[in-house]
This record gives structure tokens, sequence and C-alpha cells, in this order.
């Protein structure tokens, strides 16, 4: 017991240790793969009342290249989460004009170097306060023939002064980046004009004034022009024309087109401004002409489920998600471990019980603590990671498979193999030691981080943009809420004399627990093949005869029970269960013909193209990718994202009941909704970062996005019903 309280002090202090040693240079810079990105601000202090504005600098490397909040025909435009110690309020970003990036036939639009501010104020500040941070939550695209998603937490901490303050050292920096922002022309009307397959605008001066002959439009809103198109631009009258090519897509009337016109002549004889804003429709609500897929990022965070969840919010949540974690289908196979040693410690002390249950629950926590603590400190390193990321590692999964593999072994029977190694199983075998109550809780508590809850979706999404001890606040909760219900029967004597007293049928309750240990490597069987390159359907085949072999097994054992049953009923009702769960596992295994006929078609196919092929529920998923994604939004497409895993089984239940619905598949069809599924069975940074987008940490996670806006897209819970998606699919 000393080991557990020695852990549960010092732990602590190594995790945030490591934290700040793996955090130890300037907040304020992050340097991800191929870029550096800094938190900078105009001014050196800040005083009571003050206008400043805070920056984000992009320093990409030689030919890389991040997106405008267009991005054009393909990319994704940095999202902006901010957060502040007191009294700083942010305002939306100011983005200076972007340049045209072919890459192919499309065309993006984006920056080298950039500069993106950010106008800001500073209220009043916390009592005795003598300075304030602003923490930034940014993600981005970064890109040249690949693409890389990345993310920064940065941090800024500014002094507070009563006396005006003086410029910061990045003013000339802020100062290049004001004359690159558009502005607008005084006394010019807009026009618009549109034809069958061209949209002209029209630049009317109501006096004489200079027009440049070379110019640029970038659009605002995605979808509306085709980007790689020629731009004709005509001086008429006095009147500047620029003939657009309207997007091969776009069809309806353009209520509303907004964009900036850049020269290198400028807008006036000085050759200034480079840019300004046109706006036809500038009263007009967003929605009028709404985008089709990126456009300004939100300035605070939003979790879908949770809107805005506040800390003490988050500790809630992650209480309740941590309770109902243990009847979540991931933990099942390893309560068994624990059923049973209650029932063998039923006859113990009090004192004995109780503290069995205490070390139970420290063996979760700290699990939790030491999860929260590798997370926070590989993120630091720009790792991107999530929920359940160490069933991503084929390593973790084999050791995974070992331990539980070998534990179900110990259930079955005593295995002496010298004296050292007896007396060792003996402790790992059922916790009749304080150590054994320990491991056993970090053992369930590894099996049960691939789980993602009822609540824990909105405790897990504030860790986002919490700091490092309000991280390990949320995790120490959900420790505590899934130890409640053991440490509840450990302190409540009443509740084991309900058990059954100890006797001779604990040996065969003991072998029967062994089972789901089994079942448990089946499952991180099937996920470690996936990981290791088997697809279906030879991996859905694997799986079917590990079952099989699994419930073979079983039935065997029953037959062998059945001797120790003194009723010649019960004896012959278990041989008859045993001889049935033999068949049925027989034939679970066994492959069938068509699917023996299948495989060599397969074989003789392997060379050839083929086009995706339909799931067991005849449903084609195109894979997960950004730009297959904006290919569709830019379509109009309304999409069906699953986010799943092989080792995540909420996931697999979830697709098996809702795509199972005939109403569910008749509706996808005949809305004409693409499916797409990011499979995280193995590290995917994109998907990590699309989790993180709609507020998650891990999957299962499933949004229906109506007709390619991305500001309609609706999260669905956690757990799904087919009535649920039915409802959400018949708005669309």
């Amino acid at each position: 017991m000393r080991f557990v309280l020695r852990t549960i002090l010092f732990l602590p202090l190594g995790i945030f240790f490591f934290l700040s040693v793996s955090g130890c240079g300037d907040p304020s810079v992050s340097k991800g793969p191929h870029i550096e990105v800094k938190l900078i601000a105009d001014q050196q202090t800040l005083t009571p009342g003050s206008y400043f504005r805070l920056g984000v600098h992009f320093k990409p490397e030689a030919g890389w290249h991040i997106y405008w909040k267009n991005p054009g025909d393909s990319g994704l435009a940095p999202r902006f989460a901010w957060e502040s110690s007191g009294g700083v309020a942010v305002d939306h970003p100011l983005w200076p004009y972007p340049q045209k990036i072919a890459v192919g036939p499309l065309v993006n639009y984006g920056y080298d170097e950039v500069l993106i501010p950010f106008p800001a104020t500073f209220s009043a500040p916390p009592p005795r306060a003598k300075s304030t941070t602003v923490t930034l939550s940014l993600q981005y695209l970064v890109c040249k023939d690949e693409c890389l998603p990345g993310e920064a937490q940065l941090a800024l901490t500014i002094p507070i002064s009563k006396n005006a303050s003086a410029p910061s050292e990045y003013e000339r920096l802020f100062a290049l980046a004001e004359r690159n922002l558009p502005t607008t022309l005084e006394r010019v009307s807009i026009a618009v004009e549109e034809q069958q397959d061209q949209i002209i605008v029209a630049l009317i001066p109501l006096e004489p004034r200079f027009f440049p002959g070379a110019i640029t439009f970038f659009p605002q809103d995605p979808g509306v022009i085709s980007n790689s198109a020629p731009q004709e631009v005509s001086l008429d009258s006095g009147a500047l024309r620029i003939a657009l090519k309207r997007a091969p897509n776009r069809r309806d009337s353009v209520r509303r087109l907004r964009g900036v016109l850049y020269s290198p002549q400028g807008w006036s004889e000085s050759g200034e401004p480079k840019a300004i804003e046109i706006d036809t429709n500038p009263e007009g609500a967003d929605g009028a002409d709404a985008p089709r897929g990126s456009q300004n990022a939100a300035i605070t965070p939003v979790y879908p489920g949770g809107e805005n969840v506040g800390f003490l919010a988050a500790i809630f949540f992650a209480l309740l998600g941590g309770l109902i974690l243990n009847v979540m289908p991931c933990v099942f196979p390893v309560l068994s471990i624990k059923i049973l040693s209650f029932i063998e410690q039923s006859g113990n002390e009090p004192k004995k019980i109780k503290m069995h249950g205490l070390a139970f629950a420290a063996g979760v926590v700290i699990s939790f603590w030491i999860f929260a603590g590798i997370l926070l400190a590989l993120r630091a390193g720009g790792e991107q990671l999530g929920w359940g990321f160490q069933l991503q590692s084929p390593a973790f999964v084999a050791t995974m498979i070992f331990i539980l593999f070998g534990l179900g072994f110990l259930f079955l029977s005593d295995i002496a193999l010298g004296t050292f190694i007896q007396r060792v199983a003996g402790k790992a075998k059922i916790s009749t030691t304080y150590a054994g109550s320990f491991c056993n809780g970090a053992l369930a508590t590894a099996v049960a981080t691939p789980c993602t809850g009822p609540f824990m979706g909105s405790a897990l999404a504030a860790t986002l943009t919490l700091s490092a001890v309000e991280n390990l606040s949320i995790f120490t909760a959900l420790g505590i809420g899934m130890s409640l219900p053991y440490l509840a029967i450990a302190f409540k004597p009443q509740l084991l004399q309900r058990l059954p007293r100890p006797g001779a049928w604990m040996e065969s309750f003991k072998q029967l627990m062994a089972f789901p240990l089994f079942a448990s490597v089946v499952w991180l069987t099937r996920v470690f093949a996936r990981q290791m390159g088997l697809e279906a359907p030879g991996l859905d085949l694997l799986a079917d005869l590990l079952w099989g072999v699994l419930l073979v097994g079983f039935a065997f054992w029953l037959i062998l029970r059945a001797r120790d049953v003194s009723s010649p009923l019960t004896q012959r009702a278990v041989r008859a269960a045993a001889l049935a769960l033999f068949v049925i596992g027989f034939a679970k295994g066994l492959p069938s013909s068509k699917e023996i006929e299948g495989s060599r078609s397969r074989e003789c196919l392997a060379n050839e193209t083929t086009t995706a092929e339909p799931d067991a529920f005849g449903l084609i998923w195109e894979p997960y990718s950004e730009a297959r994604l904006s290919a569709l939004m830019a379509q109009g497409r309304s999409i069906y994202l699953d986010f799943t895993a092989e080792w995540c089984i909420t996931c697999q239940v979830n697709e098996r009941i809702v795509f199972s619905s005939s109403e569910v598949r008749a509706l996808i069809v005949q809305k004409n909704v693409a499916l797409m599924k990011g499979d995280w069975t193995t590290r995917s940074p994109s998907i990590t970062a699309a989790l993180r987008r709609y507020g998650r940490n891990g999957v299962p996670l499933n949004v229906i996005i109506k007709d390619g806006k991305q500001d309609s897209a609706i999260v669905l819970p956690n757990i799904l019903t087919p009535g649920a998606v039915v409802a959400e699919l018949e708005r669309l």
C-alpha cells in the first residue's frame, strides 16, 4: 500500500516536471513541420481601455504555403480560438490580400510568409494583476507537393501599465501587414451583370479617377467563380469591367458577390493601395449567399453537444462520463476481473475490502494521469494525437493481446512455473493483494480509453483549449467517475452481503470469466491485422474464423463443466447448449463456397483497377481526405462523415445498428448524400485535425453536413440510433 501512496503523491509532480521540460521554449512560438508560427502584439504594454493588435506570424519554409480565408479549389483556412486570463477581447482576423497558387488544373489562394492581424481591446484587468495572458488554439494546413495539417497552442503574456504604451519590436511587421490589407474605394458604385456562363463586375466612378489595367479578383466565397479561368479586364467610358467565368456547378443567381481586387499597379497614381474590397450587397445577411466550405474561423471555440463548455461543467461531465464508461462495450471484458475480485473478498474484513477499493481507484486515476501527461507532452511537441491514441500503436495492441491472453489462462487454471513465477502469477491472477487491485485498475483504464461515451465528448472537447493543470483535473474526474461503483461496493459492505457466499461454484465462475478476456483478444487481433494492412474481406474472414474458434472452445469447456452438475436434466441442457455453440462456431469460422470463389476472383483481378466496393449494407464509402471533402462541399452535396476505428467497439455497434436500417439507407439514396469514412485505426494527423475541428478528441464521431455548408454541420450523439439519424437526414 505504501507503493500506491507514494505513487499518488509523487506522480503528479513528475508529470508537471515533464510537461514543463517539454514546453521550456518560448510559449508564443510553435515550430511544426516546414513552418514556424509566432503570436505577437504591436504594443509593449497594455493600458486599461486601450486598443491594440495581436498578430499570428506564419513563416513557412521556401516553397511551402498556407491558405487564405477562401482557400480556393482545395486546402483549408487557418482556424483560431482565443482565450484570455482577463480583460482582452479579440475581434475577427484582418486578412491581407492573398496570391494565386496553381496546382495542376486547380488554383488555390494563400500565402508564403504572412502576418494575420487581429484587432483587440483591453478593458479593466483583474485586481492587482501585473500582466495578462492571451492564449491561441490554432489549426492550419501547410502545403507544398503534399499537405500537412498542423496545430499549435500559443500563449503571450503582456505587462499591464498605467502609462501610455510604446510600440513593440514588431512595429515594422504590423506596418507591412497593414499595407497589404484591402481597403474600400470612395465614390465608386458597383454593378453586377450575370450571363449564362459569366459574371461581369463593373466599377463605375462618380467622378473621374484612376483605374489600373492588370487586376486579379479573389472571391471571398467558394463555389461562385471558376478559380482557374482567365479574368478579362476592360475600361469602357471610364468604367472598369471585369469578366469572371461562373463556377461550373453554379447555376443559381449570385445574390451577393464579395472579394478582393488586387493590382500590382495599385488603385491610385501613387500605387497605393494594392488591393480593395468589394461587396455587392453589404447590408445582406451572410446567409443570403452562404459560403460553401471554410470561411472566417470562429473566434471562440464551440463544442457540439456542449456549447462553450466551462471548466466546472467539463469536470461534471467528466465525472458522469467516467461513471457511464463502466457500461460501455470496451470495458465489459475487463470488468470480469474486478467482479471476481469482489466475490473472493466478500468474506474478508471490511477494512481490507476498503483498501482494495482504494487501491483499484488509485490504479484507475493514476493511469488517467499518466495518459494525460503523455498526451499533453506529445502535443506540446507538435504531435497530432487524440483520445485512444495508444491503440493506434501496433506494439501496444500486441502487448495487450499477450496480457489478456495470459490472464485468461490464469483464470482457467493454476500454472506452476517454479516458485518465483508461481508467486508472481498468484499476485496477478486475482486481486488478492493491494498491488493486484492497483494493476486491475490500470488494466481497466488501458482498455477503457478508446471509448468515448455520453458526456465524455463534451468533457474531452474542453481539453482542447484548457491549460495543463485543468486538463489533468478533467482526467482526474474521469478516473474518479469510473472508480465510483467499486468504491461504493468497497465502502458499503451491505452490497457485498448480497453476493453469493464463497463456495465450489467460484471455480466455475472464475473459469467462465476467462472467455470475456479471450473475446478481447479476438477483437484486438482484428485491430492488429487491420493496422498491419489486412483489408476487408480478408479481415472479416479472419475475424469470423477467430470468433468461431472461441465459440468452439467455449463449447468444449461447457461439456467439461457439465460433468460437475448433479442434476441429469441440467447436464443434458448444458450439453445441448454446448452442441449448439459448437455448430454455430464451426459455421461462423468456415468460409462459404461463395467467399472462396470471391477470393479466387479477387486474386485474378489483383492487378486491375477496381472501384470502391459496397460494404456489408450495400453502401459505398469514400475514404476521408480534406481535398475530397472540399470538392464535395464545393458541389453543394450533403455529406455524412463517419470517423471510426477498428478498436472502437462503440463505433462498430453504431454502424451495425444504424446502417442496417432500410429507412436510413433509403434516405441516403433519396437525398443523394455523399458518404465519407475516416478510419482512425492507425495514426492520421488529418483525421485528428478533423476531430478537433468538431470539438472532439476521439471516436466515434458522426457528422452530417447539409448542402456542403460547413456552418450547417450537425454533430450526432456518440451513441446512435436509427431514429436519430433518420431525423437529421429528413431535414436535408
